[in-house]
């Protein structure tokens, strides 16, 4: 047993191997990356399309899509912050489809693109509805605003429908992904000498068009690895493995992801650091960051490719470069505080208590300093208040 460990592990050190990555338009010849130009275009305003299923995961699998797409809300976001540094003005149009014709809160949902965070989770949680109809209506309280647009099911939600003050649309999704081995069986029949390849490719495209045009143009980019293995190479000892390991804590397909964002930010020629989130206290899931006293979990709110994570047992802190730094805390209270909320009200009490608390002792230290906030209501039936300090 211990031959073929050895002998695996001497021909794991046999191998060659690096990164192919193409870029196709309009279903064109593929050319490197590192020559292709911008995607986006620099004037008017840049309106990104996103289609999501009304139907949540599990109702209809046959027509849902998953609850976590690839190219999520983030990664459209972090888009953005890159345009909006370029001083291109840009949106994020998101078209909810499927509704039933018979939804009785579909006017509500259709309120929530005008009325504030605070008041739509108020109003839901005071309704006397089933708990599956406000778990529903929850998800999408909590992602709509002004560009948010209901469809029913009879509606038509396509990639050629046009929206106010939009210069450019384009839409963006994950393809496919290719995996095999050639050569295997042989490769093993000849204990290593002729050699095998593997390889793994992800595909990603950009759908785009002006308004009132019904035809796209695609560009298509692919994000693979190569890797030969063959007793013929000798040991190489990584010397010519341009291909790093991957893990469950990050996938291949995790560095595919980075590499296409970076690549429409247009930062081929720039390597993309890669950055590990390991707190001390909390953990770290699915972007999500939970607090090792279970007293909060927050979605990480800089780009996790560079943010820097600091945390103790009831706080922890968020910095990129480019959001810069968020600080979460939680405070011990008194009972007066729940007496307080029942006269005054959540919101007024939460307020008040954070301005004679927190920002009146801070302005003692600090004279020029400023604060906004709001409520915000999280699924987990627990007041929060959001807050941030300025000049």
């Amino acid at each position: 047993m211990k031959i073929y460990f050895f002998l695996f592990l001497f021909l794991y050190q046999c191998q060659i191997s690096w990164y192919h990555t193409r870029v196709s338009i309009n279903h064109g010849d593929e050319t490197p990356i590192s020559l292709a130009g911008p995607v986006f275009n620099e004037s008017g305003t840049t309106c990104f399309i996103s289609s999501i299923p009304f139907a949540m995961e599990g109702e209809n699998p046959k027509t849902t899509l998953s609850t976590k797409p690839i190219i999520d809300r983030q990664f459209i976001e972090n888009l953005r912050t890159n345009l909006n540094l370029k001083g291109i003005p840009s949106k994020h149009i998101k078209e909810v489809f499927g509704i039933p014709k018979n939804w009785p809160h579909f006017e509500l949902m259709q309120s929530f693109r005008t009325s504030p965070n605070f008041n739509r989770f108020k109003q839901i949680e005071s309704m006397p509805i089933d708990e599956s109809e406000k778990t529903k209506l929850h998800k999408f309280a909590e992602i709509t605003d002004e560009n948010t647009y209901f469809l029913k099911v009879d509606d038509v939600t396509s990639l050629f429908n046009d929206y106010e003050d939009c210069s450019y649309y384009y839409h963006i999704v994950y393809q496919k992904k290719e995996k095999d081995n050639y050569n295997l069986l042989t490769f093993f029949l000849t204990l290593g000498i002729l050699p095998t390849v593997n390889y793994e490719n992800h595909y990603y495209a950009v759908y785009s068009r002006k308004p009132l045009e019904k035809k796209l143009n695609l560009v298509t980019y692919k994000y693979g690895y190569r890797r030969l293995i063959s007793l013929l190479l000798l040991p190489t000892f990584n010397f010519f493995n341009e291909v790093r390991l991957y893990n469950q804590d990050y996938r291949f397909f995790d560095h595919t992801k980075d590499q296409f964002l970076s690549s429409l930010e247009n930062k081929n020629s720039e390597p993309l650091p890669i950055k590990y989130l390991n707190p001390v206290y909390g953990d770290v899931k699915d972007n999500v960051y939970i607090s090792d006293s279970g007293l909060f979990d927050t979605k990480i709110p800089v780009d996790a490719r560079y943010a820097v994570i600091r945390d103790g047992k009831v706080n922890v802190s968020f910095y990129d470069p480019i959001h810069g730094l968020y600080k979460i805390q939680a405070i011990n209270v008194n009972q007066k505080i729940n007496s307080d909320i029942i006269t005054n009200g959540i919101e007024p009490t939460l307020k008040d208590f954070i301005k004679t608390k927190l920002v009146e002792k801070i302005q003692k230290k600090i004279s020029k300093i400023n604060y906004c906030s709001r409520i915000i209501y999280s699924r987990i039936s627990r007041w929060n208040l959001y807050f941030y300090f300025g000049n």
